[in-house]
């Protein structure tokens, strides 16, 4: 058996991949959480087609059916190309190529080695941040700081706020920034290279790139993007 078909469908679960995490970053830019985001690009791309209340955040904003819109239509033909390979790939028959166990084996270690990159939180946090830099650069949809990730009653929430390179929080310490004078709440931030900080101190030094798991009212989150700087004692 020829090994074209196997690695033609390697490297399209590999752009399936990259493709479904570019749409969720869109996704997420717009003001999804992160888990809902992904969710909803693997439904569209693989067309599920799931039922669930979460799909109303979709239907309900035009930028966001635009991206599972192309997501269906992509992934429609994605899956059609595997289809065909696999079918190529058991159907002619080559006696100088692999027999066909090799194949399977070679596809299926493949396939493991690419979901454990997929599942690795350093190279998602790297993609994540190389998509996002790609559309404030090139595209006219910029990245919004923060996203809901728990929505609560009277305008709380929790969200995670991504601080910026030319951020004013940049150097500022927990205690003395204007998170703690707006009554919100830093209950930990995840770093650049993947390590979390469960546990904040009054001490704890805000550096770029982070990205800031608050809780507190969802207008005085959103205002830190321009907020100036306020000390507390």
């Amino acid at each position: 058996m020829s090994l074209v078909p196997i690695i033609t469908v390697i490297c399209i679960v590999i752009i399936s991949l990259l493709v479904t995490k570019i749409a969720a970053a869109m996704l997420v830019n717009t003001g999804m959480s992160d888990y809902t985001a992904k969710f909803q690009s693997r439904s569209a791309f693989t067309g599920c087609g799931f039922t669930t209340s979460e799909s109303e955040l979709i239907t309900t904003h035009p930028y966001r059916r635009k991206v599972v819109a192309t997501l269906m239509l992509v992934g429609h033909a994605g899956v059609i190309t595997v289809l065909a390979s696999l079918i190529l790939t058991f159907v002619n028959k080559d006696e100088t190529g692999l027999p066909w166990y090799y194949s399977v084996g070679i596809l299926g270690v493949g396939i493991i080695i690419i979901a454990l990159l997929a599942s690795n939180n350093k190279i998602n946090n790297y993609l994540t941040r190389q998509v996002n830099w790609f559309m404030v650069k090139f595209t006219r949809l910029h990245v919004r700081e923060y996203s809901s990730l728990y929505k609560l009653a009277d305008g709380y929430n929790m969200c995670g706020f991504f601080v910026e390179e030319t951020s004013w929080l940049v150097g500022q310490p927990v205690s003395t920034s204007a998170i703690k004078s707006a009554d919100i709440l830093v209950l930990g931030i995840e770093q650049p290279d993947g390590t979390y900080l469960g546990t904040v101190t009054p001490d704890t030094v805000i550096k770029k790139n982070d990205l800031l798991i608050l809780y507190g009212d969802e207008v005085k989150i959103a205002g830190l993007k321009t907020q100036k700087l306020k000390t507390t004692s």
